[in-house]
Parts: structure tokens; C-alpha cells; sequence
């Protein structure tokens, strides 16, 4: 994640411009020497698919490095307007029509080559991890009759390295929306984003509890930062803690600090970089793991539509973390009910307050009873 500076210079402004209409979409780093699986890197919040992977010594692991240690992969890199504020203009896009708009270019791209059961291993920096998720949700809801390429995606999703993504929130949101009320007055800014972004969010919440209940079938790695970076202003701040870059109530998942910040992170000058290293080599063994796979692997994870058997609903409620301090609510437990029970046509409820305030919880407990 880059926080919005109102400092630009020409050569930002027009690299600015290419990213916004040039350098969108997939780009193919290295086809890879029979390729077992698919890297797709994901850049962050004010990102770009070259420069966010790229070291102040000109080199990006993604082409440099990667490559050689695992020849047979094939790496992409997937650029997308995250820009918060442009003079030319921002997108309109939401962070579910980035992760929609993700598994459409990735979906093609593997049916041209007609490699659509191909393991994938996403690598998702800040944001980017987000719109994996988004992805990965909006795949899962897709059907193999309907949108089959669509539902491969998330089938044949073997692990993902999630890097500094702010799961419950981010620091710095605050000084960012500032800037971008700034940034307003002079050029369009994109507040949407960042709003999503910030601590306790209740968007990133729903995103969490949708995305447990497919977590499991995924090989995860979390890496942290573990230093401040500095934002506007010239404070410091830790952009992701710790807690943030972890998905609560996800088990079997391993962290990792890197020893950076949350820019540098990113960021390797040479192999011997213990950042580098340290993510490499757990690429390098999903990999492995993905390549001894059965070719039809991703079929068994796909619900098959049998319109000529019997047909059967099962009524479940999606995993959620359950607070162990939920207590009372009677009243408004009982005017839920109240509310759905006693009607003769079909009723909504909804409810509506401050992220944090156990909205979630209240469901889960109605649901329940």
C-alpha cells in the first residue's frame, strides 16, 4: 500500500497515465519450461504490476530471480487501477469487480493456452489480497454449466501467499483520507477504497466470513512486516500489523515476517535477500507439492449437476468465528423473531449500525436458536 502524496512530478503524472490505460490486465512474465502451475502476482492500493515488485536496483524477483529457481512455472502479473487519486481520472470499479475482472482475464488467458486445470499460486500483496479474495469468492459462486472457466479458477487455486494484506483493516487510513480530501480539491480521488480499508470495517468482515468456508482449500502463508513505514507527514506508522495480516479463525495457515516495511516487503535486491528466500522457498514448495497433483485434482472439488437424480437442499449456516462474549440481545433477538415468524408473506430484516457492534454475532445467534 502507497499512501496518496500530492507531491507529483511530470514523470509520475505520466506513469500515472500508462497505469491507468496502458498497463492494466495480465502480463506474462516468463511462459516457464513445461509449466506444472501458475504464479499470478497481485500488486496493492496505489500499485503497479512492474514497479511494486521491483528493488531501488532496477530488479524485479518476479523476473530475475523466480524464474530460475522454479523453471517450470509459468508467472504472471496482474495490473489493475488501485489508484486512490489521478489527475486523469480515477476508476469506478469496485474491489468486487477487480477480483471479477481478475478471474475473467486469468480464465481466458488459460482457456487460449488450454491449460485451464493448471494449479494456480496467487501472490497478492496489500490490497491485492483483498481482490484475490473477492476472486476467489465470486469463482466459488460461479457453476461449472454456467461460467465453467470462471469456476476453475478458485478450483484449481492450489496456495496463496498473502503479503501485508490488511484482512481486519489498516494504520494510516486516517492520514490517507486526509491527504485525498486534499488531493480533492485539485485532481479526482478515489475515497472508496479507502473507506473499505479501514480498521474494523464491516465490508472487510462479511469478506472474511464468506471467504472461511473455502479457505480450507488452500495452502496459505501470511507474511507480515515488521517495520514502520513512513507516510505523509513524516511519521511512521505500521501500515499492517500483525494481527491484521492474518485471517482470524483460520487454522493450518503459517506466518512469516519479513524483515521491512510494508513497501519494501515487496521488494528484493538480490536471491540472498532473507525476504526472498524466505517467500521462494515457499513457492517453491507448493509448487512442488501442486505438480504431484493427479491431473483431474480440481474436478473432485466441483459440485456436479445431476438433473436427472434425486435432488436434495442442505440448510447450513456458513462458518463464521463465534464471540465468546455474546451474551443478552433478548429483546432484540426476540423482535427478529417477532419480525420473520409471525408474518404471512415472505420478510426481511435488516440490520444496520457501526462495524464492531455485533451485528454479525446477533445473526449468527438468531440463526441458532
Amino acid at each position: 500500500m502507497r499512501l496518496p502524496s500530492l507531491r507529483t512530478s511530470r514523470a509520475e503524472n505520466a506513469n500515472t497515465e500508462t497505469t491507468q490505460r496502458k498497463d492494466l490486465g495480465l502480463k506474462l512474465i516468463e511462459k516457464g519450461l513445461n509449466p506444472v502451475v501458475d504464479i499470478v502476482a497481485v500488486h496493492g492500493l496505489n500499485g503497479h504490476r512492474d514497479t511494486t515488485w521491483t528493488a531501488a536496483n532496477g530488479k524485479n524477483w518476479l523476473s530475475d530471480f523466480l524464474p530460475k529457481d522454479i523453471p517450470n512455472s509459468r508467472i504472471w502479473s496482474w495490473g489493475y487501477d488501485a489508484n486512490t487519486h489521478s489527475r486523469f481520472g480515477v476508476s469506478h470499479n469496485t474491489i468486487w469487480d477487480h477480483g471479477e475482472a481478475l478471474v475473467g482475464a486469468l480464465s481466458n488467458e488459460r482457456e487460449l493456452s488450454k491449460t485451464s486445470r493448471l494449479p494456480i499460486i496467487f501472490i497478492a500483496h496489500d490490497l491485492g489480497g483483498i481482490v484475490v479474495k473477492s476472486a476467489l469468492i465470486y469463482s466459488n459462486g460461479t457453476t461449472s454449466d454456467h461460467l465453467p472457466e470462471h469456476h476453475w479458477i478458485k478450483a484449481c487455486t492450489y496456495g496463496i501467499m498473502f503479503m501485508g494484506t490488511p484482512h481486519q483493516g489498516v494504520n494510516g487510513v486516517k492520514a490517507g483520507r486526509l491527504v485525498l480530501n486534499m488531493a480533492s480539491l485539485f485532481m479526482p480521488t478515489n475515497k472508496k477504497i479507502i473507506e473499505t480499508l479501514q480498521r474494523g470495517s464491516e465490508w472487510l468482515e462479511m469478506q472474511n466470513e464468506q471467504y472461511l468456508p473455502i479457505s480450507k482449500l488452500f495452502v496459505t502463508h501470511f507474511a507480515y512486516e515488521e517495520y514502520e513505514t513512513k507516510i505523509p507527514g513524516g511519521a511512521k506508522t505500521m501500515i499492517v500489523p500483525r494481527f491484521s495480516a492474518v485471517i482470524p479463525g483460520m487454522t493450518n495457515a503459517e506466518r512469516i515476517v519479513i524483515h521491512a516495511d510494508h513497501r519494501e516487503m515487496v521488494r528484493f535486491e538480490s536471491k540472498s535477500d532473507d525476504g526472498y528466500r524466505a517467500v521462494s522457498t515457499r513457492i517453491f514448495r507448493m509448487t512442488e507439492k501442486a505438480s504431484e497433483l493427479d491431473p483431474q485434482w480440481a474436478e473432485s472439488t466441483i459440485p456436479q449437476m445431476t438433473p436427472d437424480g434425486p435432488f436434495t437442499v442442505t440448510f447450513g449456516i456458513p462458518e463464521a468465528p463465534e464471540s465468546e462474549c455474546f451474551v443478552g440481545r433478548d429483546q432484540e433477538i426476540s423482535q427478529i423473531g417477532n419480525n420473520l415468524r409471525h408474518a404471512e408473506n415472505r420478510r426481511t430484516v435488516v440490520l444496520y449500525g457501526l462495524g464492531g457492534m455485533g451485528k454479525t454475532q446477533l445473526a449468527r445467534n438468531y440463526a441458532n436458536i
